[in-house]
């Protein structure tokens, strides 16, 4: 399909990545299918990210095909490509339970007679059935008849207030014309007032706005001048060189003269992409003979002629190790893996009277030194393999796997830098050391040990993944839900993140990659809740109800004024609580999406958590914990103070649990522990942090995420420190469980990772092995 190669962010298609997966005798077909209107504005409606029969078709068969296909995208972008032209992206068949044969309701009209009692009538039939109608999307159909019939007679009040609504019931059925017709009727007072009653912030004018029409890309367009950090970024994503940003960064910083950093002249990046491009086509046009290559493994460097002490030939570098071919037999024979290497050096050894310089390799556990006379590449070479295997260590010492995809983009810049500074009139001439060194991340990483984790943090963790790929800003992981998936649509088990910028971006648990459908709010998500296995909760300014099986939002719930920060879902599934900053409580009747109670805390303006526990509702704010009856009355209030000064100390969050609360101190080493009957203090857990962040209670051990990155994990019963595990470069700012399998914890926007644990601290086997 398209799909894979839009580029939303620059609302361009790349047409030639595109053909490149058309066999040769199919491509004059889809050259003309291309350039048809039809196809423009199917593309069109893709990079604005309507929702319609093809949106859901597509994600509704991505679980099947993802399946069927293999793994057709590769972390390295273009040279993947060029070495895996064997591969054709293969389209599943696949039979809907949409296809079978569905019931619909009737709704009979009265008979026309005039046209006022015909309206009148019909509305008066509308009211009747949206009383009785306990379905949600039948109900919806009926509120927007009645909006188009209480619009048809005039009456501009009603018939707004029925087609807003439908935000509540299904977007999709709200027609946006018609809505900003009928609100330029209104005053502005009145406008503004019954927008901001319904919560809606983002209503705009559907009509001039134009977008103008994608561009097909035959080639990625390279700027005609120099290239300023915006037009570099552009550039270096489109061409698939680099896609984090912060990578992308260093490279505009390795190539930009010294003295002006704030642009990179258009010869500089010239000789760089050509550099770049010609490292690829020489991977590329190796011939190897079959079976050289391991599963997935991809080609980075390819040494001229040279000795060694395998003889006359040539080293080949790959992600995974360096093997040598005889020159004129062509045959393969393997160096070395590249995480069997104990010691890289660089050495001079004399031929003819003449020092060459060599590169001595050494084996892991084996004195036996391979010697490799590369001359001028040998530094090169050096930085190449250095930064190969710290990238894989660091992936396997961290469980960040994604580490290899990235440390393979380094190597290919760091190659295309130190090859183009030989170029007397590129900014980075006489400086190429230095402009490598800034690429070379995980040498570095290395270096300062950042690789070296605690024994019980090591043995506790599982993988780390990354919800901020490929985003210029990094953001903190506001909050996570697991669902465990459906078998019977092939629907996979799934990690939600709610990001620090609105997104909810989501993980395929099964093999840990980032799917590419998100949910974007305008404000933060603070809560995920799963409400059955067709939907997620998602709270905000406003309640976002996710389809799992599409990935998209269709209703919105707008009834809270104020931030929604927890929902929880009631044991018997009928009724959900929802809570806002203001101290506003609504409970949902689920079938119907009506609000059926809503309890106002007094005085309350930073409500933070909600939890039910034993037929009763409690609050946590900054200052206390309170305990209400389901009717809203207070019972209980629990609080936490200084002894020696009695001052108030403020509460981030809390667990109630086996008759007793457990709250984590904003600004202290704490954790207060009350009895839940008695409100009487039972401990006070001293921690050596800044204060607690995230609590969460997993079996007979309770987690205790910190400020300052580290997890503190206790036992329930008898209070004691069980295990102490580091977990983030930043505060700990949500945590999961994943049934009884995991544990997940997200940092703070400076980390903005996902760490996954295994709760027994015993390795387990994970769905996915790393290539």
């Amino acid at each position: 399909g398209t799909l894979p190669f839009l580029r939303i962010d620059h609302q361009l298609f790349n047409k030639q990545h595109f053909m490149e997966t058309i066999p040769e005798g199919d491509k004059p077909f889809y050259e003309k299918v291309l350039n048809t209107d039809m196809f423009k504005q199917f593309l069109e409606d893709r990079l604005k990210g309507k929702a319609d029969y093809w949106s859901d078709y597509e994600k509704k068969t991505q679980p099947y095909t993802k399946r069927n296909s293999g793994p057709l995208v590769s972390p390295v972008g273009s040279i993947h490509r060029h070495q895996t032209k064997t591969l054709r992206k293969q389209v599943s068949v696949t039979t809907f339970n949409s296809l079978s044969q569905r019931v619909f309701e009737v709704f009979r009209l009265p008979t026309l007679n005039d046209s006022v009692s015909y309206i009148k009538n019909t509305i008066g039939l509308l009211n009747k059935n949206i009383e009785e109608c306990r379905s949600i999307h039948l109900r919806s159909s009926y509120i927007y008849l009645r909006g188009m019939f209480h619009a048809a007679e005039g009456n501009v009040q009603s018939a707004l207030s029925d087609l807003l609504s439908l935000y509540a019931h299904n977007a999709r059925l709200l027609p946006m014309s018609l809505v900003y017709t009928l609100l330029q009727q209104l005053p502005e007072a009145e406008r503004e007032e019954m927008l901001r009653k319904r919560g809606i912030t983002d209503l705009h004018d559907p009509g001039p706005a134009r977008l103008t029409r994608p561009k097909l890309m035959a080639k990625v367009p390279i700027p005609d001048c120099d290239l300023s950090l915006e037009d570099f970024v552009k550039t270096v994503s489109l061409l698939d060189m680099a896609t984090d940003y912060d990578t992308i960064l260093k490279l505009f910083l390795a190539l930009s003269h010294p003295q002006r950093s704030t642009y990179v002249d258009k010869y500089t990046f010239d000789v760089f992409r050509l550099c770049y491009e010609e490292n690829l086509a020489q991977c590329d046009s190796l011939v190897l003979p079959s079976d050289s290559l391991q599963a997935s493994e991809v080609i980075l460097r390819v040494s001229n002629l040279i000795k060694t002490d395998f003889g006359m030939g040539r080293i080949v570098l790959t992600d995974k190790r360096l093997f040598f071919i005889k020159d004129v037999s062509n045959k393969c024979r393997e160096i070395v893996k590249l995480r069997n290497i104990a010691q890289l050096e660089k050495v001079q050894y004399h031929s003819l009277l003449r020092p060459v310089d060599c590169l001595l390799i050494t084996e892991t556990g084996n004195k036996v030194k391979f010697t490799a006379w590369l001359k001028a590449d040998r530094n090169c070479w050096a930085a190449l393999i250095e930064e190969m295997r710290a990238g894989k260590t660091v992936a396997e010492a961290i469980k960040d796997f994604a580490a290899i995809g990235h440390a393979i983009h380094n190597v290919l810049l760091i190659d295309a830098v130190i090859r183009s500074g030989q170029d007397e009139l590129v900014a980075h001439y006489g400086q190429v050391t230095h402009a490598a060194e800034t690429l070379c991340y995980f040498t570095a990483y290395m270096a300062e040990g950042r690789h070296i984790l605690p024994r019980d943090t090591t043995s506790a963790l599982q993988r780390r993944v990354d919800p901020n790929i490929g985003q210029r800003e990094r953001r903190s992981v506001l909050c996570m839900l697991y669902t465990a998936g459906r078998s019977y649509n092939s629907i996979p088990p799934r990690l939600w993140c709610a990001m620090g910028n609105g997104q909810v971006r989501v993980f395929d648990a099964t093999s840990w990659t980032l799917e590419e459908s998100f949910i974007q709010a305008k404000n933060t998500v603070s809560a995920l809740v799963a409400v059955g296995d067709s939907q997620v909760w998602a709270g905000s300014h406003g309640i976002f109800i996710i389809d799992t099986e599409t990935v998209s939002c269709n209703k919105t719930l707008t009834d809270h004024p104020d931030l929604v920060v927890d929902i929880i879902l009631t044991h018997q599934g009928r009724y959900i609580y929802s809570g806002s900053v203001d101290g506003t409580i609504l409970q949902w009747e689920l079938q119907t999406l009506r609000v059926i109670q809503k309890i106002t805390l007094p005085n309350v303006q930073n409500l933070r958590s909600l939890r039910l526990y034993n037929d009763r509702l409690w609050c946590g704010t900054w200052h206390c914990i309170t305990a209400l009856d389901l009717e809203g009355t207070p019972l209980q209030v629990f609080t936490h103070t200084q002894d020696s000064i009695g001052k108030r100390i403020e509460l981030d969050c809390f667990e109630v649990f086996n008759n007793e609360i457990w709250a984590g101190c904003r600004r202290e080493g704490q954790v207060v522990i009350w009895d839940e009957v008695t409100a009487k203090q039972k401990a006070v857990l001293t921690l050596d942090c800044s204060g607690i962040s995230e609590l969460l209670v997993f079996g007979d051990k309770v987690w205790v995420g910190t400020k300052d990155g580290v997890i503190y994990i206790y036992t329930s019963a008898d209070k004691q420190l069980w295990k102490t595990i580091r977990a983030h470069d930043d505060a700990v700012r949500s945590m999961c469980a994943a049934e009884s399998r995991y544990i997940m914890s997200g940092a703070g926007s400076k980390d903005g990772t996902v760490a996954i644990w295994s709760p027994s601290m015993r390795p387990v086997e994970l769905d996915v092995s790393p290539s």
